[in-house]
């Protein structure tokens, strides 16, 4: 008998899991930071008109195998103090926060019992020398002394995703505000761990109280719309990323679970054909302009189309040219 493992594979990794729809009145701390309107959606208990792809169910997949292999050398390192804890934050007059914490780590590491344990886990040599090196690496530093109880949140991005936060060198403000959040009710700092579900690079960032004053606003304005009944407005469609200086499309749109019922795509592969070239081609005139080089008809037409989206063209020009900062993109051919 013949067998594709390939499609035993792929099958196993697109299985659904679902929980069924009911209406809440509080927010994920994973939401914070998200979509005003896809929250009110799913509070509402609205079934979705577009739910998780296979394509997507294969990335989510992905990401919890590699936050299950940080929890399990924490586990073994004698590390792990908790996961999946639950948290609940309450502000005065408004919708509470729930949430799980991904890891709590601290106390004092077992270095020569991780060894041992490690190696009965079996993992790939690269894998197996890299986790000796961190056991290694902290019995040099620390000895026998206690690690500080720290929550840690686990992130697993694409390459583009991971470079772009690498750039801008701060964490995703939705996962920083989910992060706060797990910060303020545990009492205790939190960091993100991101990684790179290509080449698994990590890079760290630690959790500021400067992230409550964004956490707040989020949580208002949700508390606002539901409490009034009030349906949030649509997200835009394309929006302007004022570190990068460049236009870009809104993720919070292409992968709306309600795509179809309220931007009319059909899949977020629609939404991207819709948008690419014209977002592309606004980004290479922007740097032109910015650079004050001449003008094509081409360049004209396709300052036009953007100041229909965003009429304020010309003063986010003015910005980037004062702020000096270097504008990446594609020069025209």
């Amino acid at each position: 008998m013949i067998i594709s493992f390939a499609g035993i594979w792929n099958a196993s990794m697109e299985v659904e899991i679902t929980r069924p729809l009911e209406k809440r009145e509080y927010i994920y701390a994973s939401e914070v930071g998200g979509s005003l309107l896809t929250r009110y959606m799913r509070m509402s208990a609205i079934p979705p008109t577009n739910p998780p792809n296979p394509r997507s169910r294969r990335k989510f997949t992905a990401g919890s195998t590699l936050e299950w292999i940080v929890g399990l050398v924490l586990r073994r390192a004698g590390l792990l103090v908790s996961e999946q804890k639950r948290t609940e934050d309450a502000i005065t007059g408004m919708l509470p926060v729930h949430g799980k914490v991904d890891f709590v780590f601290g106390g004092v590491p077992r270095m020569d019992e991780s060894l041992s344990e490690i190696e009965k886990l079996g993992f790939p040599p690269q894998m197996q020398v890299a986790t000796e090196k961190i056991i290694e690496h902290f019995k040099k530093e620390l000895g026998e002394k206690e690690i500080d109880r720290k929550i840690l949140e686990v992130k697993s991005l694409s390459s583009m995703m991971m470079a772009m936060v690498q750039r801008n060198r701060k964490p995703l403000y939705h996962h920083e505000s989910q992060a706060w959040h797990y910060s303020k009710c545990l009492k205790m700092p939190a960091e993100i761990a991101y990684i790179d579900r290509e080449c698994l690079l990590i890079e760290e960032f630690d959790i500021t109280p400067s992230a409550d004053e964004f956490y707040r606003k989020d949580i208002a304005e949700m508390s606002g719309c539901f409490f009034a009944k009030q349906q949030p407005p649509l997200d835009k469609e394309v929006l302007f990323d004022s570190d990068a200086q460049r236009f870009t499309k809104n993720f919070l749109v292409e992968y709306s679970p309600y795509l179809t019922m309220f931007y009319g795509y059909k899949t977020p592969e629609e939404y991207r054909l819709a948008w690419d070239k014209r977002v592309s081609s606004w980004n290479r005139v922007f740097k032109r302009c910015v650079n004050g080089d001449k003008m094509t008809a081409n360049n004209i037409a396709a300052i036009s189309d953007a100041k229909d989206v965003f009429g304020n063209w010309d003063d986010l020009v003015d910005v980037a040219k004062a702020s000096g900062v270097q504008i990446n993109g594609e020069d025209e051919e």
